[in-house]
């Protein structure tokens, strides 16, 4: 085990983030997201040795491993196992011990510099004012700021800061899509942070904007087969965000909502999807 004795976890995040697994696969990922931040970077791919600690047999393991990986939770590389969420938060973590320690460094050389000063001003009979004007005003007074601490005073968040922000914002973007179509998450992410940054010249749009697009699109979709929604990558490549909202989708005679079926649990989920009035719309148009 490492030096790390806790991490920061989002229980909220975790339990919108697992709502489509199992609880054996929810215990598997839970156990692997511990190893992860306890190690402080990715653990090794060792079968045997995640199959013990998850107390299951090799061949369960590897079906929970898969499932995962099929998921988006975890990703291999190499012989490595990790996750892009734990890796994002251990980096910053270890951006802020570095700026931390930089800052306590930066403090004691300050000190001492005073010292410094300090000691030579002893020797001195009378220390020596700036003569002024009687009528000066009392802002013309304050000696101008340096051109360095302007800088400073308005600098803005790191390159890295955003984009880590960016990322925690693609994975919301991500999990709005089905499982059977959520590939080429490489591919998506670069291009979900051109479109927000600004870097592609085509398509702009702001985290904000994307979101709404694509839970307005997952809403049209959620009760039509899989196999009719577009890829992430194809969404943000077409600028889907942009399309004008072609309202509920259209359903057949033979329908039937979660309302109708007994199911409060979906009959919720729909509701906070769709919207109450669209959702009540179709309770009681002609969706049957």
């Amino acid at each position: 085990m490492s030096n790390r004795p806790w991490y920061k976890r989002y229980g909220g995040d975790f339990v919108q983030g697992t709502l489509e697994l199992t609880l054996e696969q929810k215990g598997a990922y839970s156990l692997v997201l511990d190893l992860i931040y306890d190690r402080g970077g990715a653990i090794p791919d060792n079968e045997r040795w995640l199959a013990g600690v998850c107390g299951v047999s090799l061949r369960k393991w590897r079906t929970l491993k898969q499932a995962l990986i099929d998921l988006g939770k975890i990703y291999v590389c190499g012989d490595k196992i990790s996750n892009l969420r734990a890796d994002i938060e251990l980096e910053k973590s270890v951006k802020m011990s570095q700026k931390l320690a930089e800052n306590g460094a930066k403090g004691g050389r300050k000190r001492a510099e005073n010292n410094i000063k300090t000691n030579k001003n002893n020797g001195l009979d009378q220390a020596g004012l700036k003569p002024t004007c009687a009528t000066q005003k009392p802002e013309s007074r304050i000696p101008p700021m340096s051109p360095t601490k302007i800088h400073q005073a308005g600098v803005p968040a790191s390159r890295g800061d955003d984009e880590e922000i960016i990322d925690l914002e693609f994975e919301k973007f991500w999990r709005a899509f089905p499982p059977g179509r959520k590939q080429d998450k490489i591919k998506a992410r670069r291009k979900y942070r051109q479109i927000v940054s600004g870097r592609d010249p085509s398509l702009k749009a702001s985290v904000a904007e994307l979101q709404a697009g694509v839970e307005q699109y997952a809403g049209k979709r959620v009760l039509q087969p899989e196999r009719f929604t577009k890829m992430p990558c194809t969404w943000l490549v077409n600028g889907c965000w942009l399309d004008e909202d072609a309202g509920a989708p259209a359903f057949k005679p033979t329908d039937r909502l979660p309302a109708e079926q007994g199911d409060p649990g979906l009959d919720k989920m729909m509701r906070r999807i769709l919207g109450e009035q669209k959702y009540e719309a179709m309770l009681a148009g002609g969706s049957r």
